[in-house]
């Protein structure tokens, strides 16, 4: 039989089990699930002198546990960089974006998706999801 649906065909899905004392917020359940939904890519890589440190991070959130960095883009129209943080925990948050030396106060409500458009001195401004600025 036919049907005029989208997702015909063979479909896959993984599931965990994953018990746990306390909220699915305690759990860590949204951790849990990017590690199953976006496995690490291994890459082999030998050891040589290079120009970066061992470790480095372009964007770090800073004491904000419940919010998760969700795209990372140059903008449309300029070198800017255009990230979104979103706020998964469903508590207000306060904490820290740090980009490029640059450590920029944020504040989420619960559940909010806050869109900023960084620029190379180190200043952020909000934007819609069409790179729009706003309030």
């Amino acid at each position: 039989m036919a049907y005029t649906h989208l997702d015909q065909g063979l479909q896959r899905s993984r599931w965990v089990l994953a018990p746990h004392s306390g909220d699915w917020r305690a759990a860590g359940v949204p951790e849990r699930a990017d590690q199953l939904n976006e496995p690490a890519v291994f890459t082999r890589e030998y050891v040589h002198a290079g120009p970066w440190p061992a470790s480095r991070g372009e964007v770090q959130l800073l004491d904000l546990p419940t919010v998760r960095l969700s795209a990372v883009k140059q903008a449309e129209d300029s070198s800017d960089l255009i990230v979104r943080l979103h706020e998964w925990g469903g508590q207000a948050a306060q904490g820290t974006l740090r980009w490029r030396g640059h450590d920029l106060p944020v504040t989420l409500r619960a559940q909010q998706v806050l869109g900023l458009r960084l620029n190379a001195a180190g200043e952020a401004f909000p934007v819609n999801f069409l790179e729009e600025a706003h309030d």
